[in-house]
């Protein structure tokens, strides 16, 4: 008797997040995804739930990428953090040869169609993005980098600004030293 072939999760998750990030959320249904997978309807809803727990967990594998994790490294200032963060990012749009941009700013913009748990999740993502830009500021303003005038929560708004920007922007530029020149120009007048 033939074994059933085993259902690698892994791809299947990598598979639903390029559909996710290509297609965006709306145009991404539980038919197509499982014929591209080669299960079942039922295996879908067993392994992931429902298409919003999938976009949720499609979600979480994307940011395990995110270049905002380089504001972490405790052995550069903020300002070489903040700045190295963004240099990543031009790297990864450059190197997407689909010139997809990023999956939670485009999905973003189709909040308006998602249940509303899975919108405040989508959202969330952007919040937290901003907290720890903000908290970079702050970091970067005990270190002396920063003037302790300036403002925290409105230079992060600006940054996430221009991480929005790069991201949108790389669908139309594909070309690493000129998404940096964007990068470095702007953070050079924020400051930083």
């Amino acid at each position: 008797m033939a074994r059933a072939r085993q259902f690698d999760r892994e791809a299947a998750l990598d598979l639903a997040m390029n559909e996710f990030w290509r297609k965006g959320y709306c145009a991404v249904s539980v038919k197509p995804l499982c014929e591209q997978m080669g299960i079942t309807r039922s295996s879908f809803y067993h392994s992931f739930g429902s298409l919003d727990a999938l976009f949720e967990e499609v979600m979480s594998l994307y940011l395990s990428y995110n270049p905002m994790l380089e504001l972490d490294d405790q052995n550069l200032t903020a300002a070489q953090a903040i700045r190295r963060c963004f240099k990543v990012l031009c790297k990864l749009r450059a190197k997407d040869k689909q010139h997809r941009g990023c999956l939670i700013i485009n999905n973003l913009n189709e909040s308006y169609a998602m249940p509303p748990k899975t919108a405040k999740s989508l959202q969330a993502k952007i919040d937290n993005s901003i907290s720890a830009l903000e908290a970079s500021v702050e970091r970067a303003k005990s270190e002396g980098l920063i003037s302790p005038t300036q403002n925290s929560r409105a230079l992060a708004l600006c940054l996430q600004s221009l991480a929005t920007g790069i991201n949108t922007l790389s669908m139309q530029v594909h070309n690493e030293k000129e998404l940096w020149e964007i990068a470095d120009t702007t953070l050079s007048g924020l400051g930083v």
